[in-house]
């Protein structure tokens, strides 16, 4: 194949991609397989690796403290918990679970329990809970949100300035 300026062109096309068995982990590596179609030239095989990034389809944010929330991956289990007026970020990956309308993500830390974060949610009543133990803390954050659909999931910023006059 030509292109207009004279110069050869291959068709490329993905031939397949290699999960690892952990690949529903957030930040999971991927080798993606792509094949060069070139009648000219033979057919070279070209890899090279795609990271995912978590992607949350599920916030449960407090009634009482917006700045609380926790966001979820139903299907990774990834989660990042915020409370922004204490500058806290905790992240990780649990165990997720859906039967029905329930969804629920879980992490007890690993082999050395060091957290404890347990979310569940129900998105036919449109309720959510979740509680979470920092590492190395006996702190504990409740989150109750009586409306999932309604919530920002943003630490709230600065409040501006007044306006002049």
């Amino acid at each position: 194949m030509t292109a207009a300026n004279g110069k050869r062109l291959a068709l490329l096309f993905v031939s397949h991609i290699i999960r690892p068995a952990d690949s529903r982990t957030a930040g999971a590596t991927f080798t993606v397989v792509f094949n060069a179609n070139d009648p000219g030239a033979g057919c070279p095989n070209y890899k090279f690796t795609v990271s995912g990034l978590p992607c949350f389809d599920f916030c449960v944010q407090d009634d009482l403290v917006p700045g609380k929330f926790i966001k979820i991956s139903s299907t990774s289990g990834a989660y990042e918990f915020h409370e922004c007026t204490k500058n806290i970020v905790l992240t990780g990956t649990g165990t997720p679970d859906i039967f029905f309308c329930k969804v629920t993500v879980s992490d007890g830390g690993g082999p050395v329990p060091n957290r404890s974060v347990n979310v569940a949610l129900n998105p036919c009543t449109a309720f959510g809970n979740a509680q979470i133990r920092l590492p190395g803390s006996k702190i504990v954050f409740n989150i109750s949100d009586s409306n999932i659909f309604d919530n920002t999931c943003a630490c709230p910023g600065p409040t501006p300035p007044p306006p002049p006059g």
